[in-house]
């Protein structure tokens, strides 16, 4: 990397440091979201049978005769596909408010 790529590149490191890694107002909004994920993760594992009905088995076993480890990879899966909108929607929808 030359000289000045790496200058560049330090001041790129540094804004983004100091606006966005750091910034109380992205760190609350990060913590929130990461709050309302756990609790529906949580919710999905206690109430599987909340998912789609095609997320209802995983290799043609039913989700609720399987491992509750197996259960948390179905809902790991399921919400690793959200969008945020259709998070937000899920959300409102089981009433997690």
């Amino acid at each position: 990397m030359n000289t000045q790529t790496h200058k560049d590149l330090k001041k790129i490191k540094s804004f983004l440091f100091k606006k966005m890694y750091t910034n109380k107002i992205i760190i609350d909004e990060l913590s929130k979201a990461t709050s309302k994920m756990i609790y529906m993760f949580e919710y999905l594992l206690d109430n599987p049978l909340n998912l789609p009905s095609s997320w209802h088995y995983l290799n043609n076993v039913y989700i609720l005769e399987l491992e509750k480890i197996k259960q948390a990879r179905v809902v790991c899966d399921y919400m690793a596909g959200m969008t945020d909108n259709y998070f937000n929607y899920q959300f409102k929808n089981f009433k997690l408010n």
